[in-house]
């Protein structure tokens, strides 16, 4: 009796998953019936030498009015355990969700998707066919901006002497499909990631697809463990019924020359340095994205530069994000008074604003010619630079050249003064002297952790 019921029941929900599936492919989510089985959107081989071949079967683009020749679809590869619109972060000590956001592969369908200067002469740009059965797509060794890693006659496969895959290797795929590549964040190519240069300015751009698939993990299986393990691994394709349609998740940009140095207390009022008259650094996040602070440093003349984004210590903010209009402000004590204001102390950064605390010893900042620099890493990328002075502006301020070279201040001025220096009107940025206002203190009031007035 319970044998006869369960297949009932059986019958009733695969009855139930046909009408749904007749009816989703009347509205055209898929190809007309019949081109391939609903639910065999295609399958992953990862064979006994390290290479892999995605085949994707065309249950979504036949005759689908919303694909054309400028359609694409994409296979990512990383190691297990990445994040796919985290940032690629290659540094020592990087994150290990970062270090694992480091593309390893990348198929595609077409060479639409990144044909440019480097490979427009060896592989013309073909359009994209929607009317085929299936699409086989190897995957390749690939850099992080998901270009082939090399091309000497052809591309390096996934495994290969210079790209070695071990036996048991764990990775992470995912596979995307797009309307079009083009799209104007990124002109000409969507199916880039990571780090890239647009219109002079270095940013980090996610995988973009219109629909992304889950994770599928992969192993690579090179020699028999038990009987009946064969080498090589077969895996399903999700069906895209399960993928993420493009704007149900953040498409992270990682704008983090957008983060600046936006209001400086080198002489605050009553003893510098003491409980209740710390002086400060504060740096404002002027993106219209969340900016992950692993690796920030912060250096102030005659001060020793402070790393913001590390795991441990007073400024453990490696797993924080400076949100959209967000302030953080970093308080210098001189040695044994930051625990006197311990309470302002707020790493939940969430809100917009926060704060940090750190012991400089008995120097403080400079109250003549000094300098202030934010670097976005480890290895020193500066990202916004301001130079001060009551005297002559100097020529040889540390960090001065650097900042020139980078575009983001302007070669022979300093803003007048030292005691406080804000940027107004608040957040603005041309690289020049003349955005930042220099006060003597009193009279004014600083704003720390809020908008300069």
């Amino acid at each position: 009796m319970k044998t006869r019921l369960l297949i009932l029941l059986s019958l009733c929900a695969l009855c139930q998953s046909c009408n749904f599936l007749d009816q989703a492919a009347n509205k055209r989510l898929f190809g007309p019936l019949g081109r391939e089985p609903w639910g065999d959107q295609g399958y992953v081989y990862f064979d006994d030498t390290g290479n892999i071949t995605v085949v994707y079967n065309n249950t979504e683009f036949y005759q689908n009015p919303l694909y054309n020749a400028t359609s694409f679809i994409a296979v990512w590869v990383f190691n297990r355990g990445a994040d796919p619109y985290s940032r690629c972060c290659s540094n020592t000590g990087c994150p290990t969700i970062e270090a694992n956001s480091c593309l390893v592969g990348f198929g595609w369908s077409n060479d639409l998707g990144f044909a440019g200067t480097s490979y427009l002469d060896l592989h013309p740009p073909e359009p994209f066919n929607p009317f085929v059965d299936r699409y086989y797509i190897p995957v390749y060794s690939a850099g992080n901006t998901a270009e082939p890693a090399s091309y000497q006659g052809e591309y390096t496969t996934f495994s290969s002497p210079t790209s070695i895959v071990n036996d048991r290797s764990q990775y992470d795929l995912y596979v995307g499909v797009f309307y079009t590549i083009l799209h104007p964040d990124t002109n000409p190519h969507r199916v880039l990631n990571q780090e890239r240069e647009l219109n002079g300015v270095v940013l980090y751009t996610p995988i973009d697809p219109d629909w992304l698939s889950p994770a599928i993990p992969i192993e690579a299986r090179f020699y028999p463990q038990s009987e009946g393990d064969e080498p090589g691994s077969f895996y399903v394709l999700p069906h895209m019924l399960t993928w993420a349609p493009h704007g149900e998740v953040e498409h992270f940009r990682d704008y983090r020359n957008k983060v600046m140095i936006n209001e400086i207390v080198g002489n605050p009022a009553g003893t510098d340095g003491n409980t209740g008259a710390a002086e400060f650094v504060e740096i404002y996040n002027s993106s219209p994205y969340n900016v992950n602070l692993y690796g920030w440093r912060i250096s102030i003349s005659n001060s020793s530069s402070v790393d913001l984004g590390i795991t441990t210590g007073t400024t453990a903010l490696a797993t924080q994000t400076l949100p959209p209009g967000g302030y953080l402000v970093v308080a210098y004590y001189t040695t044994g008074q930051a625990a006197g204001d311990a309470g302002l102390v707020d790493t939940n950064l969430a809100d917009g604003s926060g704060r940090v605390h750190v012991e400089f010893g008995s120097a403080g900042m400079s109250t003549g010619t000094g300098a202030a620099r934010l670097y976005s890493d480890a290895s020193n990328t500066i990202v916004d630079y301001v130079q001060y002075t009551t005297a002559a502006c100097s020529t040889s301020q540390t960090g001065l050249s650097g900042a020139i070279s980078a575009g983001i201040w302007t070669s022979g001025e300093c803003v007048s003064g030292t005691d406080w220096l804000r940027r107004l009107p608040n957040g603005t940025e041309t690289n020049r002297a003349t955005d930042w206002a220099g006060n003597t203190l009193p009279p004014g009031t600083p704003t720390p952790g809020a908008a300069n007035n």
